[in-house]
Formats: structure tokens, sequence, C-alpha cells
């Protein structure tokens, strides 16, 4: 066997076909648009727990859940080496929200999820007032959540993916899209004035904010060196789950995290073969995007695993972390089957 560590390469091929069998489950479950319905019993409680968590932890300036959660041994703290913090222009510190999760990217995505599911029950148009007030409060809350993480890669793929959301949905009605718009601009817009000196940095950083810098630097590095491992192994990789592995073997250690790119993971591990077998993803999900287009309700599922995978075009769970596949199993299922519900309703 080609993987540097056959054992590691065949349990997280295992990994694989359980993200492969949630995607099967999915999509032949019998569901109609909108599938990702079916998740809206756990959306309400997931966002004010990770809400009022995440807040907590930027207002004391320690991750507090995640050391017992997660099994840390302690807490992370504004300074600590590993800790994900911002500071700005002249050098307060902030620390990101981590929710309960391991990193506060991770917690983007999540809540990514949740403000397009959101945006969706929005569009629908709930009939009661109360049901109106509960979305359209989610979604303020959400697109908050996802804001408190600062994470670029996930204010990028929500922003993409809602737009598809919104563009859609015109064929409802104007005014809830108009409405839609309304909302989360004025919620991004309270944040941007509670935040926008670690904005500002996030987004271009200056001499003081050293942490921002640093990161981008480490980015570029990783980069760098994924190119470098898939020179060294270019028709078949280092095997599935091995990516750090050949990184300490063909890199000399000098890599120390990760990749933070979808295509370039499955590229070190699986070779040109992986690189095949994202392109298809991508261009799979974007042909389910065209078939849904038509369909408001539908368009939601399909944004949602678009979100994801753009998502990850700047981070890496949805390759190297096994809850990471199986959300993207999920969702593609979910994609997948709200697309295929469009083609069964009656013209």
């Amino acid at each position: 066997m080609w993987a540097l560590n056959a054992g590691l390469a065949l349990w997280t091929a295992a990994e694989w076909w359980v993200v492969v069998a949630v995607y099967l489950s999915v999509v032949n479950s019998g569901e109609r648009p909108p599938a990702w319905r079916t998740l809206l019993p756990v959306v309400g409680p997931l966002l004010v727990v990770e809400l009022m968590i995440g807040a907590s932890q930027m207002a004391t300036g320690s991750t507090l859940t995640n050391g017992l959660l997660l099994r840390w041994g302690q807490d992370f703290r504004v300074g600590d080496p590993g800790a994900s913090y911002l500071l700005n222009a002249v050098g307060r510190p902030l620390l990101r929200a981590y929710g309960t999760t391991e990193h506060p990217n991770h917690l983007a995505g999540f809540a990514g999820v949740l403000a397009l599911i959101l945006l969706g029950v929005w569009l629908a148009g709930p009939e009661s007032r109360a049901g109106r007030w509960q979305a359209g409060g989610g979604l303020a809350l959400s697109v908050l959540l996802l804001g408190i993480t600062f994470s670029r890669g996930g204010w990028i793929a929500f922003g993409l993916a809602a737009v598809y959301v919104l563009i859609c949905g015109l064929r409802e009605g104007r005014g809830r899209v108009v409405a839609a718009v309304g909302l989360m601009t004025a919620t991004a817009s309270l944040f941007f004035f509670g935040f926008g000196p670690w904005i500002a940095q996030r987004i271009a950083p200056s001499e003081a904010a050293w942490v921002e810098i640093k990161s981008l630097q480490d980015r570029a590095l990783v980069a760098e060196g994924a190119w470098e491992l898939f020179r060294a192994q270019p028709a078949l990789g280092v095997g599935l789950g091995n990516y750090m592995q050949g990184a300490v073997e063909h890199l000399s250690g000098r890599v120390k995290a990760p990749v933070h790119n979808l295509m370039a993971m499955a590229l070190g591990e699986l070779g040109l073969m992986g690189g095949v077998l994202v392109v298809g993803l991508y261009a799979r999900v974007i042909w389910l995007a065209w078939r849904a287009r038509a369909d408001p309700a539908a368009a939601v599922g399909v944004a949602l695993a678009l979100g994801l995978l753009v998502a990850n075009a700047f981070d890496l769970y949805a390759w190297g972390l096994a809850p990471g596949r199986l959300l993207l199993g999920l969702l593609c299922g979910l994609c997948a089957s709200d697309a295929a519900g469009v083609d069964s309703k009656p013209t």
C-alpha cells in the first residue's frame, strides 16, 4: 500500500464510507423540498447556546467551557500559545468566539449553516406574527454569531451562499428579499459599530496587529508546503489521513499544521485523483445549484452545501476533521435531495 501509514489511511477511508452512508441515507430518505427543514428542531436551541457561550468567551477572554468539553486539559486565554485572538490598532486584544467547537473557524461553519436555514425560513414567509419574529430574530442572531467568530472565510462563504438564496427568493416576492437584506445589513452594521477596530485589522492588518500578520505568514508557509508535498507524490499522494506524516517526511518538519484548503489537502493525500474528486464535488454542487434556481426552498438546501465548500477553500474541517466530514455528507445529501425534488414537482 502506498500510504505512509496504512492503518491510518484505512481508518480514514472507513470514516469516509460513513460520510457516504450519511449522504445516501439523506438522498434516499423520501423527503421532498425543503429537506433542510428536518434540521429546524435543533436550530433554535443550538443558536442560543452557542451565542451565549461565544459572547461569554469574548467578554472574559477565555474559552471557558472547552477545556472540559473537549478535554484540552485547560482553557485558552488571550495571549496563550494556540489561542485565536485579535489585536486592534493600539494592541488591545479580543478573543474570537469558539462556542463549543475546537476553533472559531469551525464555529463559523456551523453559524453559516444556521443563518442560511433561518434565511430560508424568513423567505418562506411565516404566516403568524410569532413565526415572523422568531425567523427574523433567529436570522439576526445567527448573523451576529457568524460575525463574532471573525472568520473571513466564513463571512465570504455565507455572503456568496446568501446572495444565491436571495436571488432565487425573488420568485417568492421582492418584499421578503428586501426585508431580509435590510435585517442582515442592520445586524452587520451593529456588529461593525461594536467591533470595527478589530474588523479593520482582520481585513488589512497594521504593524500593531502582529498576531494577524503572523497568521497570514503561517498560512503562506503551509500553502507553500502543500505544493511541495504534492510535487513529492503527485500521482497517488501520501495516503488518506497521512498529510502531517507526509509533511514530516518530505518537508523536514518545517510545516506544523495542515493547509487550510480543501483542494490542497486532497492533492496532498490522494494526488491527482484527489484533485479530480474535489473538482467533481464542486462541479456537482454548482450543477445542482443551477437546477434548483427556480425553487427558492430547494435553493436553501443547495446553498448549505455551496457555502460549506466555499468556506473550505479557506479552512480544512470538511476534509481533515471527522465531524466536518459528516457535516459535508449531510449537507451534500440535503443539497441533492432538494435539487432532485424540483424535477418531481408538477409544472
